[in-house]
């Protein structure tokens, strides 16, 4: 209890104690009670609650101190300290949104596991001053949680929350279609281009292959056994380009197709936004 407390305190206890034998009794408090007791209870209640900074439940205290049940010299005062700790209170405006930006309504939200609202309506709620916990709940996405830090004072704070994927990735999932990018032009490059030079190293090479049998069945039927030497080498040696020739096509019609594949685009892989937290 704050110094000013104990004071009012101190003179309002032997005021309102000669009157309460006059005091009428609560109708709604259950059992009969002194009403001046109950005032003074909530009274000195109030400012607890106020000095550890439960203002909210302080309010509701001093509200019940404040009513015309209660002597005029305790009302009077605890009307003062119920007016002060109202002007403390912040209060913040909770809003939503899914993530095009459309206000979302029926949305949950919770402050510190309890219940704050389940209908977001544009108006200022009353909160306790310090580091609040918040979640926002809209089905069938994956809550939103927050902490923001208010001070006393505080006074219509705007606290909003982001719900939900983008539309796009919704439709996307909704519709089964890859979000697949366009193939690069290096994508297309390199493959044709190894695809090209495999195919004319095989064409080349099976051309040479065709050409080196004939040549070698005209000088089978001409001179053999006694052809010349140059004419021999010279076939032996286009049957070596010939055999490099096809293993060079062969080798680059298989990187055409490794490549093909290795250079493919990825489809996108986003992740499952679902949701995310903004305060002011």
């Amino acid at each position: 209890m704050t110094t000013s407390g104990r004071v009012r305190r101190a003179w309002i206890i032997p005021l309102v104690a000669a009157a309460s034998s006059f005091a009428p009794r609560f109708s709604h408090a259950g059992p009969p009670q002194d009403t001046t007791h109950v005032c003074i209870a909530a009274f000195d209640d109030g400012q607890r609650l106020r000095t550890d900074g439960k203002l909210r439940a302080a309010h509701d205290k001093l509200v019940i101190c404040s009513q015309r049940e209660c002597p005029a010299v305790l009302r009077e005062d605890c009307a003062g300290v119920l007016r002060e700790v109202e002007a403390a209170t912040p209060t913040i405006v909770l809003s939503a949104a899914d993530r095009d930006g459309h206000d979302l309504t029926d949305v949950e939200v919770t402050l510190e596991g309890k219940s704050l609202t389940s209908h977001l309506d544009g108006r200022a709620l009353s909160v306790d001053p310090g580091k609040l916990a918040l979640e926002f709940t809209k089905k069938p996405w994956a809550p939103v949680k927050m902490e923001i830090v208010v001070r006393e004072g505080d006074k219509n704070r705007p606290v909003k929350a982001l719900l939900g994927p983008p539309k796009e990735m919704a439709d996307d999932r909704q519709d089964g279609k890859p979000d697949t990018p366009p193939r690069s032009f290096v994508a297309w490059a390199v493959p044709v281009g190894f695809g090209i030079v495999g195919v004319g190293a095989v064409a080349f090479a099976t051309a040479t292959r065709i050409r080196i049998g004939n040549e070698a069945d005209d000088l089978r039927g001409t001179c053999a056994p006694d052809c010349a030497q140059a004419d021999r080498d010279r076939l032996s040696s286009d049957l070596v380009a010939a055999n490099i020739g096809f293993g060079v096509g062969i080798g680059c019609i298989a990187l055409a197709v490794a490549s093909w594949f290795i250079l493919a685009p990825r489809p996108v892989v986003r992740a499952n936004g679902n949701g995310v937290a903004l305060a002011w």
